[in-house]
């Protein structure tokens, strides 16, 4: 009798693409940050993933509780002598130019350049991965007034949204507030939860 034997398998090979979203967010957060923005060009469904306000969200609380991987984060920004400073989170903390922080973003190429907002945006306030952006517009000569634009910007997304035009006032309060919830679907998840975010602006009155 000749036996017959014949190779084959009887699972088809695994692939990264059969892994559930949870469990591939789990590997791409762990990824550098210079890697997980080429990532993005992958698939539709990793750029979707990536590209999710939630994923930012882990990507900084992963890389900042860990001592070997501590990200440089922008935490506020003031004035010093007519310098413009920010103060920034490493394993040394120091003051730093905005001049120098450019230059070092842009080496690495893993936060958006920021040379666009230099010298008129300024840094109002900071949440989580998002910045808060101003740029005053002198008024022109057919009388209108001096205006504020404001910006929100996610250095690691790269995304920035614009919010509407407002009549400049220099001792304006302005600031996050945060809210946080569960997804309806996922409430005993912590992987999916949700954050909301406003901005809130107090002019000053005239008598304060």
């Amino acid at each position: 009798m000749d036996v017959v034997r014949c190779s084959c398998s009887l699972f088809p090979h695994p692939s990264i693409d059969d892994l559930p979203d949870c469990l591939l967010n789990e590997i791409l957060t762990r990824l550098p940050l210079k890697s997980i923005f080429q990532c993005k060009c992958v698939s539709h469904r990793w750029c979707s993933l990536i590209s999710a306000s939630s994923f930012a969200y882990f990507v900084n609380r992963l890389h900042a509780s860990s001592i070997l991987q501590r990200p440089s984060t922008l935490l506020i920004s003031h004035y010093i002598y007519g310098m413009r400073k920010v103060l920034v989170t490493s394993e040394e903390p120091e003051f730093k130019s905005l001049a120098s922080l450019i230059n070092q973003y842009d080496s690495n190429n893993s936060f958006v350049s920021l040379d666009s907002f230099v010298p008129l945006h300024i840094v109002q306030a900071s949440c989580h991965d998002l910045l808060l952006c101003c740029e005053n517009v002198v008024g022109d000569d057919m009388g209108s007034g001096s205006m504020t634009l404001y910006y929100i910007l996610n250095p690691i997304t790269r995304q920035s949204v614009t919010l509407p035009t407002l009549r400049y006032s220099g001792s304006a309060r302005i600031g996050f507030i945060i809210s946080c919830y569960d997804n309806i679907a996922h409430d005993h998840d912590k992987q999916h939860q949700q954050f909301s975010y406003k901005v809130m602006r107090i002019p000053r009155f005239e008598g304060e």
